[in-house]
């Protein structure tokens, strides 16, 4: 027994002298201006030339040897450093608040060590500055978050000016989109011309291409996480912009200094006021109509203390097409009044609140309970009013709902500076509408019928746990493994879903790493898409008995290199693998609109698909004359067995190339310069071969026989065509000048300067002569812009 115990003894020691020589230096780094997190900024112990990343708050935990004349260096590109001398022997917490100054070159640092992209274990990482976003060419002036985004490799969009994300062979609704940690169901305006993100008011961007963190899950191609500002912790300010879309207003600022915040952001169009305006005064007050969109963000941040901080966030959007109309008129000797109103409406909904709370600086952990809502809706109303009676019909149509109420736990615990757990649950319940109708009648205010029809709604409950663990394995070897495990209520019983994760980085050499990763990632709630556009008439749907959850496996192998010179210059190339399982789309010829019947009898399923390609990336980061250039080889397939006789066909969003180039040059301090050049190859279609009439009346009379004949085409194989290639040239100046109380800019820009006619669509119509010919159609020839705005 006693030899038993002197064993334990031994064998326990090391790591009993190990706990006894570390101590926990931990923290928050922020802006010394705004108390914004400074998400990333790099941590490091000079003595052993180690460090750590600050997280999405800004915390950040190291452990060190115990001594007493300890240096904690902390970084962040774009600001000065903070060195602090560190002389206690016990854990202690140190905040760092750094100032913007000297632009810090991390590569030749006196220390010789840099923590990001060279020596974490991730693969498929695309990270934008939001303030590079403003810089940008932009379609009629409005910056977007999602269109500087498919300027990066294995990203495009669906068509066009849209918004909508592509990304490594997937769909618009295979992209987990996150705002402050709460899901966003439809992230665009107008169809996805414009994204929802008011660039105002985003402080982080980062999107997951692959090699998923456990955390995340729920969607097959991508994580796109987007965080708000805080607010202003120091002073009050404020941006004001009129462009030729949309206007914008933020303000924000402390609500007690160095201990509350808040941030207000509003965005609308003009145009439809305008317009308004010109129709009450030329059509007698008769008729109005057109289209607009807004969104509001606001978020409220409080620090209770050095451990414990609270966060609420909203937003609202919505986008609105209407049109009404008013006739007086006469019938047999009464008088009356016609009204006529149309809405088409549709928009997000998101709150939530967020609570973060260190434990011993060991164990940093985030809890948050919030709602988000999305929903489509079609408002008909017709009146007649006449003397003596009143008739009035409306009509109201909810075409989709989905809403989710969520509770979410994330702990970060710091085992060592080399070794991290990551570990929680997310807890959803998905309520949705897929299609629900209502027709309404009255007379005199008497209700003479009042129907209610369509598809069965249904209440989901789905929790998922994972668990991660980031270790270094040795001096050049880092792995990410992880597990996440999802029980979702499939109408009879709750069925298990397992999702390994894994990813690595192996590190050659100081300046170039080998990258590696497999994830496996499960859908449940399905999208179906009635068009090609990011369109709201989409309908979120979930999984059933009949119509299993979509499943994805993802393999990815990337080389990294930096060339560590004073440029800054970057090079990445990523190839991957991916296959789909039980993917859903809609049947031909059935739609969703007034439809009774349940949704499941109208969509293909258990398809097949399969995308793979290579991924190019070259950037310079720093100096007056920044961009970068970026390359995508790929293929991206599907099959259906109701589809294209059961075969594989070209997904429509199958681009063997794409090519983007991005310029911006600082001329001086006054004047700037951006540009991007995009090729694509041409998208895949389906067209048809050849033509044939058919006797489709036939009459006779005594001895002669009489037809008419139709004409009918004859499609081949799905996506069988291609469209010409893709290729366009935008450029934007940005006339920058301080004034007494703020910054003004100017920003002028051509969208497709040389004006490219990239057809939206081909379609066969007759030409002059009566024959058959085909014919394109182009949204965007040359599109001029300018945009006005004051920081204050």
């Amino acid at each position: 027994m006693i030899k038993r115990a002197i064993f334990l003894i031994i064998l326990i020691q090391p790591f009993l002298l190990t706990a006894q020589e570390k101590i926990t230096i931990s923290g928050f780094v922020t802006d010394a201006a705004t108390g914004e997190p400074l998400i990333n900024a790099t941590i490091i112990n000079q003595q052993k030339h180690t460090g750590v990343l600050a997280n999405v708050y800004g915390y950040y935990s190291i452990k060190s040897d115990c001594i007493n004349d300890l240096f904690i260096e902390c970084r962040f590109v774009g600001y000065a450093s903070q060195t602090v001398n560190v002389k206690t022997m016990m854990d202690t917490v140190i905040n760092f608040r750094l100032e913007k100054g000297l632009q810090i070159d991390e590569i030749t640092v006196t220390t010789g060590y840099r923590v990001g992209y060279l020596d974490r274990a991730e693969t498929g990482i695309l990270q934008m500055d939001p303030s590079m976003v403003s810089k940008l060419p932009s379609l009629m002036g409005e910056n977007d978050l999602a269109r500087a985004i498919q300027l990066m490799p294995g990203v495009q969009s669906g068509k066009e000016g849209t918004g909508g994300l592509i990304v490594r062979g997937g769909s618009n609704d295979q992209n987990l989109i996150l705002l402050d940690g709460m899901t966003i169901y439809n992230a665009n305006h107008i169809g996805g011309f414009i994204s929802i993100f008011n660039p105002v008011s985003i402080n982080y961007i980062k999107l997951h291409k692959g090699g998923f963190p456990a955390k995340f899950g729920g969607r097959l191609s991508s994580i796109l996480d987007v965080r708000m500002k805080n607010g202003n912790m120091q002073n009050f300010e404020g941006d004001i912009s009129i462009g030729t879309l949309t206007s914008k207003l933020s303000y924000e600022g402390p609500l007690k200094k160095d201990k509350s915040s808040f941030i207000f952001a509003a965005r609308r169009t003009v145009f439809d006021l305008l317009v308004s305006a010109y129709n009450y005064l030329n059509t007698d007050r008769e008729s109005d109509g057109g289209f607009n969109l807004w969104d509001l963000n606001a978020k409220y941040n409080l620090k209770i203390n050095d451990q414990t901080r609270l966060y609420f966030s909203f937003y609202k959007g919505e986008d609105q097409l209407f049109r009404s109309s008013r006739s007086d008129g006469a019938s047999d000797g009464a008088t009356y009044i016609s009204k006529s109103n149309y809405s088409n409406s549709w928009g997000n909904t998101m709150a939530s609140f967020r609570l973060n709370h260190v434990f011993s600086g060991k164990v940093f952990s985030n809890f948050t309970l919030g709602v988000t809502n999305y929903k489509y809706k079609i408002d008909n109303k017709i009146s007649v009013d006449e003397k003596g009676g009143n008739n009035e019909s409306q009509r109201s149509i909810r075409l989709t709902s989905l809403t989710d109420i969520l509770f979410i736990a994330d702990f970060e615990y710091f085992v060592s500076r080399e070794h991290s757990f990551c570990f929680g649950l997310n807890a959803p319940v998905h309520q949705f509408e897929p299609s629900n109708n209502s027709t309404l009648w009255e007379e005199n205010g008497v209700e003479l019928k009042d129907s209610v029809w369509g598809a069965n709604n249904a209440t989901v409950p789905e929790i998922a746990l994972y668990f991660s663990d980031n270790y270094r394995v040795s001096k050049k070897l880092m792995i990410d493994i992880g597990l996440r495990a999802t029980s979702y209520l499939i109408p009879g019983k709750p069925k298990l879903f397992l999702e390994p994760r894994l990813s690595g980085n192996y590190k050659l050499s100081l300046a170039s790493s080998l990258k590696f990763s497999y994830t496996r990632m499960t859908q449940f709630v399905h999208l179906i898409s009635t068009s090609d556009q990011a369109m709201p008439n989409d309908y979120w749907l979930p999984s059933t008995l009949n119509i299993p959850p979509e499943t994805s496996g993802q393999i990815t192998l990337g080389y990294f290199h930096n060339f560590r010179d004073k440029n800054n210059y970057e090079f990445s190339v990523d190839l991957f693998y991916k296959n789909f399982e039980n993917m859903v789309e809609l049947k031909s010829g059935t739609s969703f609109i007034g439809g009774a019947s349940d949704w499941a009898d109208k969509v293909e399923t258990g398809g097949q698909g399969l995308a793979y390609g290579a991924e190019f990336l070259f950037e310079k980061k720093t100096g007056k004359t920044t961009g970068w250039v970026s390359y995508t080889l790929s293929k991206n397939s599907r099959r259906f067995d109701g589809i294209n006789d059961g075969n594989w066909f070209p997904f429509r969003y199958d681009r063997r190339h794409e090519l983007s180039i991005v310029v911006n040059h600082k001329f001086n301090d006054r004047i700037n310069l951006s540009a991007n050049w995009i090729f694509m190859s041409g998208e895949a279609c389906t067209l048809p071969q050849y033509k044939y009439l058919v006797n489709t009346q036939q009459f006779s009379s005594e001895d002669n026989v009489f037809g008419t004949y139709g004409e009918v085409y004859y499609y081949g194989e799905r996506n069988s065509f291609r469209m010409p290639a893709y290729h366009r040239l935008d450029f934007s100046f940005n006339f920058v000048k301080n004034l007494d109380k703020g910054v003004r800019t100017w920003s002028v820009g051509l969208y497709n300067a040389y004006n490219q006619y990239n057809p939206y669509y081909l379609y066969v119509a007759k030409n002059s002569t009566g024959e058959p010919k085909l014919f394109s159609f182009t949204y965007f020839p040359i599109m001029p812009s300018v945009s006005y705005s004051y920081k204050f």
